[in-house]
């Protein structure tokens, strides 16, 4: 235990700091959760439109709530979530920019190490990129990939 009330305070502090630090891990994990989810539909060949997922969130909603009746206790929590009932749903680069933005802003808070947060981003990128690029081809068949006669 520490005796000296500096070494009280650093400890307070460190407890303070703790649980901040660990929030912020806890959010920028939940962002770039949401950017992953919606890399793997979209990678998904027979992926649903955009409407159709928020309209099966919707329904997965209603369902939970007749099912059981006391799991709305706590339902405000969460409310940076990546589709709202109510609101169109997030596009792919919009999941993305929030989630290196909440990466960013741990790295310079201190919660994160600020190598590991470009680590995380380059890779987040290089799936973005990819994806983008074989949706891309998927609409725009080049001809440089046709056989030649």
């Amino acid at each position: 235990m520490a005796n000296s009330p500096s070494a009280r305070k650093r400890i307070r502090q460190t407890l303070k700091r703790t649980a901040r630090h660990g929030a912020r891990r806890s959010r920028a994990r939940r962002f770039v959760r949401f950017c992953e989810e919606a890399m793997a539909s979209m990678a998904r060949s027979t992926a649903p439109s955009a409407k159709e997922l928020a309209k099966d969130k919707a329904k997965d909603k209603k369902t939970a709530k007749s099912s059981s009746p006391n799991s709305d206790k706590g339902s405000d929590k969460g409310s940076d979530k990546s589709t709202d009932e109510g609101s169109a749903p997030i596009s792919l680069d919009e999941h993305f920019r929030r989630a290196t933005a909440e990466l960013y802003r741990a790295a310079q808070k201190g919660a994160l190490h600020r190598k590991a947060v470009a680590r995380k981003v380059s890779r987040l990128s290089k799936r973005l990129k990819a994806l983008t690029q074989e949706a891309g081809k998927e609409k725009n068949p080049s001809t440089k990939d046709a056989p030649r006669a």
